[in-house]
């Protein structure tokens, strides 16, 4: 009888996971909601020119392609060849024309400098082996005043199944990229912490969202307290529009 039961629980378990993973892949894969509160967030409107870094099947690009309109540009940069090959038919088939795909690598997103509006990220960060760099060429490609936006999750103990990316940073803390650290390393590349969202997303995992502005100076660093309180601050979540 124990032995029943505790097959039950194991497969209820199981079957709980399986779910809860189906539908974190389905909110990634239609991301609209969530791109268009984002660019809400961020001001940005018809004819803005703006990034993605690490757009993998590109569903972010494509729904940000589609906000900015016609007379807007998005740059969609990825490591991978075939990545970047199938986001380009994946625009051509909907009809979208003003994506344009660039490779990247570990050291640089090689967008072209001084000339974006807005950058965002998502899931992307805590995979970056070689942060100062890739947060250099950031710097350099946004405009004066330019906003960024970081979408990505703490590490967490129950996380314990999924490998530290190969070659990042040993403060980490496992798998995810903890805000203090994100915070400190955003400052020291010029730029300052403008908005912090933690729950961005709330459900099937948690998110959270750190909008960051470029200045001309990098001499201004965060206080230890707007550091740790950046955890904290609140703001309506994209879930308000579900």
């Amino acid at each position: 009888m124990r032995i029943r039961k505790w097959l039950l629980a194991v497969l209820v378990a199981a079957g709980l996971s399986a779910a809860t993973y189906a539908v974190g892949l389905y909110r990634d894969a239609h991301p609209e909601d969530e791109t268009a509160f984002l660019f809400d967030l961020l001001d940005v409107g018809t004819g803005a020119v703006v990034a993605e870094i690490g757009a993998g099947q590109g569903h972010m690009t494509l729904a940000a392609a589609r906000l900015v309109g016609p007379s807007g540009k998005v740059y969609s940069a990825e490591l991978d060849q075939a990545q970047l090959e199938a986001l380009q038919r994946s625009a051509h088939n909907s009809g979208v024309s003003n994506v344009l795909t660039v490779r990247g690598s570990e050291v640089t997103t090689n967008l072209p400098e001084g000339c974006f509006d807005v950058i965002f990220m998502s899931k992307v960060y805590h995979h970056f082996t070689r942060p100062r760099e890739i947060n250099a060429s950031l710097y350099r490609a946004l405009k004066p005043e330019g906003r960024l936006a970081i979408i990505d999750f703490e590490p967490r103990w129950w996380r314990f199944w999924l490998r530290l990316p190969a070659g990042v940073p040993g403060n980490r803390g496992g798998h995810g990229m903890p805000i203090g650290i994100l915070v400190e390393e955003m400052t020291a590349a010029g730029f300052r912490l403008e908005r912090s969202i933690s729950d961005w997303w709330s459900f099937p995992e948690q998110r959270y969202c750190l909008v960051f502005q470029r200045t001309e100076s990098r001499s201004w660093a965060p206080s230890h307290n707007e550091i740790v309180s950046s955890r904290h601050i609140r703001v309506s979540s994209f879930r308000s529009r579900e």
